[in-house]
């Protein structure tokens, strides 16, 4: 119970969420838990039970955290989940809706604790292993995990075996429900925990420990690998999704491969598959000088150009749209978060449009032009590479056009042309957006 007391850190974290199945393992981290608040009566203890409506028994196990939490006069929170229909990944599935729920609902500075154990983390283990998952995967679960900032998940049974947990139990009389389901070797867990796990403790019987060990091991690693990682980041990240790859090419493959998945995951919330960072090192970094490589992840795409990676939104395209600016008095909005153009003091300096003209905002430009600055007239794709745009960031710069002529790409260049050389008055426009801050 010290020990319970010490990983909870109660004088800190005074207020727990119990994520509470009705099982066996559950019960006695909730008895526990029950025990420590007769001591330190100042400990508020809230049960979560998150039905997933796809057992038989499931109102029966609802029947049961109401009855215990009466008993033991507790705050209890029940949430209801729409049938899931996936069948083979269901744990997986039901792990993100319950963890979506948690943060959801946790109070601030209060911890939700979970009773996972010594077996749950080596099934976790070979269920990596499965996977082919690299060391963070086979790193298992932490006793501390932060599921967003400031929302910790404590698993003070880690290092606690499941026979232990079941002697305690008899040992103390206590009253669980029995999942059934466990038994059905069709999911992967439950093959690992009935066919392999009995197997190998029999032979070794300290199996149990010395996966753990392994787990910790691969942890370890794993820090020092992030580290090297984070301190290359630091240095060569324009912003988190600008990468300067170069001084990349002179570090070992290994740690071009972690550099690579930590920054895919800074900007993405989800570690990438081998098979990504794969690819992004040959087919987007090795790419030839001149080509303009994409990979697609998510809901973004990684590419590249010169000694940049960048990882951009999938956006559809906007070639064809045309915005009508009818009062430059207010702003005009840009799809797509692209920013907003503003009549100002401090943007550029472009002409004033004549009486009728109507000042329409475009996002592709073609053909030749002639612009300030530079002498004679030359093709659009060879200003661009001039500026340093990138290809993908063409069709999101909102170029300012009266009527038919082309004035200017705000913050970028103006046009050198008969329609902005006759008008002398000026007027000064500014594109406030991520982007032109960033190219």
């Amino acid at each position: 119970m010290e020990n319970l007391k010490k990983k909870i850190n109660i004088y800190k974290n005074n207020s727990v969420l119990i994520s509470y199945s009705g099982g066996i393992d559950s019960t006695v981290l909730l008895y526990k838990l029950m025990k420590l608040k007769k001591y330190y009566s100042f400990i508020n203890i809230r049960v979560l039970h998150v039905n997933y409506n796809v057992f038989k028994h499931s109102l029966n196990t609802v029947k049961h955290c109401i009855q215990l939490c009466k008993k033991y006069n507790l705050e209890l929170i029940i949430k209801h989940v729409k049938k899931i229909s996936v069948k083979k990944n269901f744990e997986e599935v039901a792990r993100v809706i319950r963890y979506n729920i948690i943060k959801k609902i946790l109070l601030p500075k209060e911890v939700v604790i979970t009773a996972h154990h010594l077996n749950d983390q080596c099934e976790t283990f070979f269920l990596s292993l499965k996977r082919g998952s690299g060391p963070t995967g086979l790193s298992g679960m932490k006793l501390y995990t932060f599921l967003d900032k400031n929302k910790l998940l404590i698993r003070p049974f880690l290092n606690v075996s499941k026979k232990q947990i079941e002697r305690f139990a008899f040992k103390k009389k206590l009253i669980w429900i029995t999942d059934n389901s466990n038994n059905n070797i069709y999911y992967d867990r439950n093959f690992i925990r009935k066919e392999i796990i009995p197997v190998l403790e029999k032979r070794w019987p300290s199996f149990l420990n010395t996966c753990s060990r392994s787990s910790a091991i691969c942890s370890d690693y794993v820090k020092i690998a992030n580290n090297i990682a984070g301190q290359f980041l630091r240095k060569n990240m324009l912003l988190d999704s600008i990468l300067n790859f170069f001084n990349m090419l002179f570090l070992d493959i290994s740690i071009r491969k972690v550099i690579v998945r930590n920054w895919i995951l800074k900007n993405n919330n989800k570690i990438p598959s081998y098979s990504i960072i794969e690819k992004v090192l040959k087919e987007v970094i090795n790419s030839k000088k001149d080509a303009n490589p994409k990979i697609i992840i998510n809901k973004s795409e990684i590419r590249r150009y010169k000694r940049y990676i960048y990882i951009v939104p999938v956006l559809p395209s906007i070639s064809s749209l045309i915005l009508i600016w009818h009062n430059t008095n207010y702003p005009l909005e840009l799809p797509y978060h692209f920013g907003f153009l503003e009549n100002n003091s401090y943007g550029m300096k472009i002409p004033i449009p004549k009486k009728n003209d109507i000042i329409n905002i475009r996002f592709i430009l073609s053909g030749r032009i002639s612009i300030f600055g530079r002498s004679g007239s030359r093709q659009v794709k060879k200003i661009f590479q001039e500026f340093n745009i990138p290809p993908w960031y063409r069709n999101r710069i909102p170029f300012v056009f009266y009527n038919s002529d082309f004035i200017a790409a705000p913050g970028i260049f103006l046009a050198n042309n008969s329609a902005t050389k006759k008008n002398k008055k000026s007027w000064f426009i500014s594109w406030n957006s991520f982007l032109i801050n960033n190219m």
